[in-house]
C-alpha cells in the first residue's frame, strides 16, 4: 500500500511502501516500481542502521536457512544453504519467495563453461541476484562476485552470503544496491561495492548474468540498458519459458543491438567434437554480446542493393 515517508535505504522523503510485518519504509525507486534514472546513494548496509536492525533480527531469527543440492553435468554435486521467505512475511518480492527453476540451469552453464574453458576467475556480478545461489558457486570457484538487487532486498541477500560463508572468507561476495536503469547504482556495483576491500579491477567485469530477471516485458528496457552500462566480457541471462517471456526478451535484445544465441560448451568426446546447449523447453540461458565498438559510439548502417553494412563514429 503506497504511503509517504524518509526511505530506510537512499534517505529519500516521498511516496513509497513499508515493508512487510511493520519494517523499514522505502521509496518507490528502492522499490523498482518507478524510474531510477534519478536516485540518490544507498546507504551501505542499510539494514543494520538502528532503525532497521531490530526488524532485520526479527526476521532473519524467522526464517531459517534450507539446504539443497546443486548437480551438474559431470556427476557432481555442491550443497548450498539457501533463506527465503516463501509467504512473504517479510520480504513481500519474487526475489524472496524461492530459488527459481532458471537458477539451476545457469548454475550448470557456468560451471561447464568455467571447466571447458578453463577461464581463470575473474569479477562477476550478477543482477536481480535474490537468494544469489549462482554467486555463492561462483565464489566457492575462486571469482570476485558482487551481488545486486533492489535496496529493499538486500538484507536477505546478505543473509544468504552468510549462510554460506564465514564473515572473514576471503570469497564472501560483496551485496550492493542496483536499480535497473540506474546509472549510479551501475558505477557504484562495479567500482564502489569493493571500495578498500583490496581488489583491482579491470575496466570490465568479467562476467554479468542473472537468472530468471526476465520477468515482465515492461522491465526489458531497464534491464537491457543496465546490462549495456555494465558491459561485461561475457554477459549470460537465464529466462524460464513462462509465457513466451524468453522469446520476447530475445527480440528486444535484439531490437537494441545485442547478438543473442542460445549458451552453448563445446567440447570433445573420444575425439568427437561435442556441442552442448542449456536451452531446453522449460528454459533458456542466453549468451548477449554487442558488436565490436557499440559501447564507444559507433552506429551500424545498411544501405544498398547489397546491404553492404558501414560502421559511423555518432558524437554526443
Amino acid at each position: 500500500m503506497t504511503a509517504r515517508g524518509v526511505c530506510a535505504s537512499c534517505g529519500f522523503e516521498g511516496d513509497g511502501q513499508r515493508q512487510r510485518s511493520d519494517g523499514p519504509f522505502h521509496c518507490a525507486a528502492c522499490w523498482g516500481e518507478a524510474s531510477a534514472g534519478l536516485v540518490r546513494d544507498v546507504y551501505p548496509s542499510w539494514w543494520e542502521a538502528d532503525e532497521a536492525a531490530a526488524w532485520t533480527a526479527r526476521a532473519l531469527e524467522t526464517l531459517h536457512p534450507i539446504s539443497f543440492k546443486l548437480q551438474f553435468a559431470n556427476g557432481g554435486e555442491e550443497m548450498v544453504e539457501a533463506i527465503t521467505d516463501k509467504e512473504n512475511v517479510f520480504f513481500a518480492g519474487v526475489g524472496a519467495d524461492k530459488v527459481w527453476p532458471a537458477t539451476f540451469r545457469i548454475c550448470r552453464y557456468l560451471d561447464d563453461a568455467h571447466a571447458v574453458d578453463g577461464t581463470p576467475p575473474g569479477e562477476a556480478i550478477e543482477i536481480g541476484c535474490g537468494c544469489g545461489v549462482p554467486g555463492v558457486m561462483l565464489a566457492r570457484r575462486g571469482w570476485r562476485v558482487i551481488l545486486t538487487d533492489l535496496p529493499w532486498l538486500l538484507p536477505l541477500v546478505d543473509a544468504n552470503v552468510a549462510a554460506n560463508f564465514r564473515s572473514d572468507d576471503p570469497r564472501r561476495p560483496a551485496v550492493t544496491a542496483l536499480r535497473w536503469g540506474s546509472e549510479l547504482d551501475a558505477a557504484t556495483a562495479w567500482r564502489g561495492a569493493w571500495r578498500g576491500g583490496g581488489w583491482s579491477f579491470d575496466a570490465r567485469p568479467a562476467l554479468v548474468y542473472g537468472a530468471d530477471i526476465a520477468y515482465f516485458d515492461e522491465d526489458y528496457g531497464v534491464l537491457l540498458d543496465t546490462l549495456q552500462r555494465l558491459n561485461g566480457v561475457v554477459t549470460v541471462v537465464a529466462v524460464q519459458n513462462r509465457n513466451e517471456c524468453h522469446v520476447r526478451f530475445a527480440a528486444a535484445a535484439r531490437a537494441r543491438g545485442w547478438d543473442v544465441e542460445p549458451a552453448k560448451v563445446e567440447s570433445s568426446l573420444h575425439g568427437y567434437p561435442v556441442s552442448t546447449s542449456y536451452c531446453c523447453s522449460r528454459c533458456s540461458v542466453f549468451k548477449l554480446t554487442r558488436p565490436i565498438f557499440a559501447a564507444a559510439g559507433l552506429l551500424r548502417l545498411t544501405h544498398g542493393e547489397r546491404k553492404r553494412t558501414v560502421w559511423r563514429f555518432v558524437i554526443g
